[in-house]
């Protein structure tokens, strides 16, 4: 009887979903989203999660300006593509204002677009949130998942301008 117990006790608890990408980034804001899509480009299958319902951080929050209005010459990459899809947007070959929500369905079309998994609502478990092999963050429990990447680039790492060196079987990146 104790032994019927004890199994229905641990069939009640919620086990943690493995979830498996090649590169895990945590934070939907701009420079997430330009992480997630610029690794999917390299062929890497990507996971973004975010803790809230949005994509975009300050972009697609309120900050729908730039600090200029002539930006053509100091703005490339990822970043300038975005601004390009922009101008689509709005008729134009490049756009510098942006309407909080069509900044933010831009960057969800452009992830879908990438083939990108997004996660929405899926905070930092409150205890044990990542598991790292020294300073490498090479797992991260959000609610009941459990997300492992080859690479998980955090919000941190993006400030700090640190670029995971992404390994990718076909890819050319080094």
């Amino acid at each position: 009887m104790r032994l019927i117990c004890i199994l229905l006790g641990l069939l009640s608890l919620p086990l943690l979903a493995v979830v498996r990408h090649d590169v895990i980034v945590y934070g939907g804001t701009a420079g997430g989203a330009a992480a997630a899509i610029a690794a999917a480009r390299l062929g890497a299958d990507v996971g973004l999660v975010e803790p809230g319902g949005h994509i975009g951080g300050m972009l697609s929050g309120g900050l729908g300006r730039t600090d200029m209005d002539r930006q053509e010459h100091v703005i490339g990459g990822i970043s300038r593509e975005f601004f390009e899809r922009v101008g689509r947007h709005y008729g134009q070959p490049v756009a510098w204002t942006i309407e909080p929500s069509v900044a933010e369905r831009i960057l969800q079309d452009w992830l879908r677009e990438a083939e990108v998994h997004v996660y929405f609502q899926h905070p930092l478990a409150e205890s044990n949130p990542v598991d790292k092999s020294g300073s490498a963050i090479e797992r991260i429990r959000s609610g009941a998942r459990r997300m492992l990447g080859e690479y998980v680039v955090t919000q941190h790492d993006l400030q700090e301008r640190r670029r995971p060196r992404l390994r990718v079987p076909g890819s050319c990146a080094r």
